[in-house]
């Protein structure tokens, strides 16, 4: 027993913690990233600006709709955050290249903001930028594939960001439910749903403006996210000239 407590710990509980997540790495895949590439790429990411990652990521899978969750204790905080999408959900045989390429680009400089379009998060960093925020996200998606539809789950924790669970192993089962993905974020920092509305609003007006046509909505605790109050003066013409298409155009100023 010395031997083992040197071994692996200082009490039975450490020995059986290291038991469990041998058993749990036998079922586990592993994400092509490196030290050097992790610290890159994640380091600069802000909490809140992580967490508008995985909104961008539901557009990315032409979803039309994101639901930005908010679950409380009992004394009122912030606990748990989910991120429902109604896009395509998430092939299982390309959870290869969802998952486990990571960029590592010695071009790349995450503390350059980028003027995000779609698709976005496409290098595979959105997926892993929970780390800045959670302990652990865990992702249900619903996708079709041959006229019917599949179910499976991923888990990944914040300490193992070069692992994840995909399914335990097994295949997807097929099911009846909506297309679409669903990430929930536990062991969180504490947040505001008045800071996530704000910092939401700040990242997505323009693309909600200028994607109006494609009826696409944010919606946080139900609430639809508006922008209004960001709109000082907004001019829509059509042009009087003849063009070789029609057009209307709007010019808006923001505050």
């Amino acid at each position: 027993m010395r031997k083992l407590s040197v071994l692996f710990g200082k009490s039975a509980e450490d020995l059986m913690r290291k038991v469990l997540n041998w058993n749990r790495r036998n079922f586990m895949q592993e994400v092509s990233i490196t030290t050097e590439g992790i610290q890159k790429n994640l380091k600069n990411f802000k909490p809140l600006d992580a967490l508008c990652e995985y909104i961008w990521n539901g557009f990315d899978a032409q979803a039309d709709r994101v639901d930005v969750r908010l679950q409380t204790n009992e004394f009122g905080l912030i606990n748990m955050i989910s991120i429902v999408d109604n896009g395509t959900g998430i092939v299982y045989e390309e959870l290869g290249d969802k998952f486990k390429t990571f960029n590592d680009s010695k071009k790349y400089d995450s503390s350059k903001k980028v003027n995000h379009s779609l698709p976005h998060g496409r290098q595979g960093i959105g997926r892993l930028t929970f780390f800045a925020f959670a302990q652990r996200a865990s992702w249900t998606t619903v996708y079709e594939k041959d006229g019917n539809k599949y179910e499976y789950y991923i888990d990944m924790e914040k300490d193992t960001l070069n692992q994840y669970d995909d399914n335990g192993g097994e295949t997807p089962k097929i099911t009846d439910k909506d297309v679409g993905t669903e990430v929930v974020f536990t062991q969180i920092q504490q947040f505001l749903k008045e800071e996530i509305v704000k910092r939401i609003k700040n990242e997505f007006f323009w693309f909600l403006e200028l994607n109006k046509h494609r009826n696409f909505r944010i919606f946080v605790d139900g609430e639809k996210v508006t922008y209004d109050d960001f709109i000082i003066n907004k001019i829509q013409f059509v042009p009087e000239e003849q063009l070789a298409h029609k057009y209307e155009i709007s010019i808006i100023q923001w505050n």
